[in-house]
Order: structure tokens, then sequence, then C-alpha cells
């Protein structure tokens, strides 16, 4: 008992020991409002507001006095509400009452939890107790802005318990994929998928989260609609203090237009712009592919190379306009005479280029380059005008006239001059040019 506590008042209810044990700060008042006991983290918090050491046990005091002199210190307009407030409940017409209320302790600004409320029983009186609820202030402003942001970000946002049930979906997550809240909370978010994604790829990703608590890779998904669309998403586990995953948060964007983007990009490097064909850049590539493919099948590689008869003389009578013409009928008839795997490429100007993996023998190849020419003496219609023009093909063979993209360019382009030496209109197989002799 407390030095100077009247005898028969309410702290003989109490037992100082449990009171100082508590970590919430305890007052008691008698039926007048005067303070008859406090306890030790009534006391420290007493000190950290800076009250002398023998005033810190408040015993004796008018608690109402006491909140009176607080209205001249920061925060003060908030002892009116609690004066108030512990009137009310000494009077009996309030049986308790609640206040947060920000205050400054030793210079730095924190949030506290007042609730006073009327002791039960035959003695009269009130408790006051006293809570630094600080970090839950600070807990409850950060959810709040997380809140905002999980509203407001145009990332979608889903987050699922440990077993996978989705939980929450932000609005982003709606507007991305077609499905309210009521629809998927509850789920399970297969209901996303898209079929492109065999069962591998979900596995990698249940074993990735698993190891490393992170997933992170572009997913084609489905709408609410039907569409299936590309995601850039991110899974993270979270685990609680034990190391138990105890959800999942998923966050993710529509691509498209992204992936739309890249594909303009891509083709615009890769094919020709009138024609459709591929490029330069890609026919190497494709070269490249069709040499290391028949590297490890022991089979041969044609390169055919194209020039036009003729064309030149078309293109400057009627004009650059019905010479492009000219070029895409050209560009389709020669993708009528190439088989699946083969590929078509425009090098500019007049000149095509053909590769042909996968042959057995020469023999394929010069059936490939004949039909070229039958197809290419077939008279153009330009204007309701019938042209005639013909092509001067070269064929060089992986390995006989090169191992290499380079080699085997420069010898079919020989072999196709060798077509014009031999009255053009024709195909030819590349053949070493003979060296002159001494």
């Amino acid at each position: 008992m407390h030095k100077g506590c009247p005898e028969n008042h309410c702290c003989d209810a109490f037992n100082i020991s449990v009171l100082n044990s508590l970590a919430l700060g305890i007052a008691v008042l008698d039926a007048q409002g005067i303070i008859v006991t406090t306890n030790l983290a009534w006391r420290r918090f007493a000190g950290e507001c800076g009250m002398p050491e023998p005033e810190r046990d408040m015993a004796g005091m008018d608690y109402l006095d006491v909140c009176a002199q607080a209205l001249h210190h920061p925060h003060g307009e908030n002892a009116a509400d609690v004066r108030t407030g512990v009137a009310a409940v000494l009077s009996g017409t309030q049986a308790e009452f609640n206040l947060d209320y920000p205050c400054s302790i030793q210079s730095k600004p924190r949030w506290c939890h007042l609730r006073i409320f009327r002791l039960q029983g035959a003695q009269s009186g009130a408790v006051v107790t006293h809570e630094d609820i600080t970090e839950r202030k600070r807990a409850e402003e950060r959810m709040r802005e997380a809140l905002v942001v999980f509203n407001a970000v145009h990332t979608a946002i889903m987050t699922t318990d440990a077993a996978g049930i989705i939980t929450s979906v932000n609005p982003a997550f709606s507007a991305i994929t077609g499905y309210e809240p009521e629809e998927v909370v509850g789920r399970n978010p297969s209901l996303l998928k898209s079929g492109r994604h065999d069962v591998a790829y979900y596995r990698n990703m249940r074993d990735t989260l698993a190891a490393t608590g992170r997933w992170e890779a572009e997913i084609w998904n489905r709408r609410k609609n039907g569409d299936i669309y590309p995601q850039w998403q991110s899974v993270t586990a979270v685990r609680d203090d034990s190391g138990n995953i105890v959800e999942y948060v998923a966050v993710f964007s529509d691509i498209t237009e992204r992936k739309l983007h890249e594909e303009i990009i891509w083709r615009q490097a890769n094919f020709d712009a009138l024609t459709g064909l591929a490029n330069r850049n890609l026919l190497r590539d494709r070269i490249e592919q069709a040499l290391a493919q028949a590297r490890r099948s022991g089979e041969k590689v044609g390169v055919i190379f194209l020039d036009l008869d003729g064309f030149k003389e078309i293109n400057d009578t009627l004009g650059h306009d019905a010479g492009d013409e000219l070029l895409v009928e050209v560009s389709l008839r020669l993708k009528s005479c190439v088989r699946g795997p083969d590929t078509v490429a425009r090098m500019g100007g007049d000149e095509f280029t053909i590769v042909a993996p996968g042959m057995n023998d020469a023999e394929d190849l010069r059936a490939i380059g004949e039909k070229l020419v039958n197809v290419l003496r077939e008279a153009f219609t330009l204007s309701d005008t019938r042209y005639a023009i013909s092509g001067s093909i070269g064929i060089a063979i992986f390995p006989d006239h090169g191992e290499d993209v380079s080699t085997l360019l420069k010898n079919a382009d020989i072999a196709m001059y060798q077509s014009k030496q031999a009255g053009k209109n024709c195909c030819s197989f590349y053949t070493c040019p003979r060296q002159p002799e001494a």
C-alpha cells in the first residue's frame, strides 16, 4: 500500500504487486476524483513527461486539477475532453470514457490511449488506464497508406492465403481481368489460367517460391471475357515469425501494349517493309540455324540467290510505284514455290535469297530452282498491261560450297552471275571459277 493512502479507500481492492507488474499505466481515483494510487508504469510515464520524482506518485492529487493544468501544455485541447469524461464517469452519467490523443514525450511525438471506467462494487471511484499506442497508430497509418496505394495503383494486386485461395484483389485487378472482387475471392487463381503453359511451368513457379520466396516472369492469363493476354507478374511469399508461409502477394501488369510495340520493333528490324519477306538480318539468322541443324543431322542446306532480269526497265519506264507492285507480286510467287521450313528474303532492290534447310541432295535444290525460274517466266499484269521478266538464279550448297553464312551467300551470288552469263532466265549451281593459267 502506498504511503499516505487513506484507509478504507478502493486501493485496498488491488494487489500492489500485481498493478506494478502491468505494462499499462494505472491510476485509481476515489469518488471525488482524488488519485489514491498509481502503478510503476503510470509513474514512469509521468517521469517521461518531465514530472519531478517526488510528484510522480501523484497520490492525493485531484485528477480534475491535473487535467486543468494540462490545458496549458501542447495538445492541451484534449485535456478538456478528459476532464469532462472523468467528471461524467465519477458522477455516474457515463460508465466509461475513451480517448486517443497525441502528445509529446521527451520532445518526440507520441500517441496515447486513455480509458476511464467506474469501479464495480460497494466502493465508488474510477480507474484511469494509460497506454502508449504510438506503434499501433503508426501501423494503422501504414495500413491506411497501403490501402490508398492498393486502391490507387494501376498495377493489379492479388493476395492469397497459404493454400492459394484468393483473399483480396484491388480495383486494378478488376480493370485488367474483368473480374469483380466478389467473383474471385475465395477461389483459386487457376480460374485465370490461359492454357498456354504446361504443368512444368507452374511446378517451376511453386518450386521457386518455396526455395526463394519470390517468383517473377512473363505469364499468359485469361480475362473474364475469354481474351488471352500477357502479364508481367511477381509473386512474393509472406512468412510469419516462425518462417511459415502465411500469405502470397501477386502483383502484375498487362503488357499487351508493350508486347505489340516489341513485335513492331522486331518486325521492323527483321522484315522488309514493302514485301513482308525476311530481310538480310533475319536471313543470316535463319541460315545460321539451318547450318547448326545440318551439322547435327548431316543434311544439306541450299542457299538460293535470285536477281530479276528486266526489272530496271519496268521501274524506269513505269515508275517506282509500278516497280514496288511488281516486287510484291514477285514475292508472292516466290513464297508459293518453297516449302514450310524454307525462308524467302529480300536482300534489297530486285535481289532475293531463299534458304532451304534439310535437303538430301542437289537435285532437290535444282527442282526448287527450276520451279522459281518457271514461275517468274509467267507475265505480270501492271496497270492492266502484261509485262514479262525473268530471273537469274544461283545455288550454293552446304557443306559442298561453303561452311559458313558469308561464304555460302558469296558463292550463291557468284552462281547467279554465272546464270546471267549463260543467257539469264536459268538456274546454276556454284562452280569454282577457273584460275587463270600462268
